[in-house]
């Protein structure tokens, strides 16, 4: 074999080889394209997917503090509510019985009172958290109603009373 047969032998191996490697490479690239990520419909848009992410986190930031705020104005109509349904708490600041509450009924918009035998009952205050009726409650002794408690009522009517020291 002379210079000339050996050198396009050469040429052919590398050919060979080379060729090869590109069949090698482009079976990878079918297999990986066939079996992972390449298949999926986000291949490629990795922008696309952190711009849609992100405006779809600032979406569930607003409609989290959206719920926030109903949950809070509902927790506020709910205290406010003259539906006696459920449970409250109120602090009861007197009981008196020879005391005519009626002349000063249009000044207390949000002392409640009820009469049960001649009997006057007076609340102040309406908390659907027994925490809140508490502090409450020891904030009226604080300036001077020492008679202040909690009592618990369950849709209007009064079941239980807290005293505390």
């Amino acid at each position: 074999m002379d210079e000339v047969e050996k050198y396009f032998i050469r040429k052919i191996i590398r050919l060979k080889i080379s060729l090869l490697i590109v069949f090698m490479i482009a079976s990878l690239g079918i297999i990986y394209f066939l079996s992972g990520e390449a298949s999926s419909p986000y291949f490629g848009k990795p922008q696309q997917l952190n711009s849609q992410l992100l405006k779809l986190e600032i979406e569930n930031a607003a409609l989290l503090k959206l719920i926030d705020s109903l949950e809070t104005s509902n927790e506020i109509l709910m205290q406010e509510s003259s539906d006696p349904s459920g449970i409250f708490y109120e602090v009861q600041i007197g009981v008196f019985k020879n005391f005519d509450i009626e002349k000063y009924n249009k000044n207390l918009q949000k002392l409640h009172y009820t009469t049960v035998s001649g009997i006057n009952y007076m609340t102040l205050g309406k908390f659907r958290d027994f925490d809140d009726a508490k502090d409450f409650a020891l904030d009226m002794r604080r300036i001077g109603i020492k008679d202040a408690f909690i009592v618990s009522k369950l849709d209007g009517k009064r079941i239980d009373s807290y005293l505390f020291d």
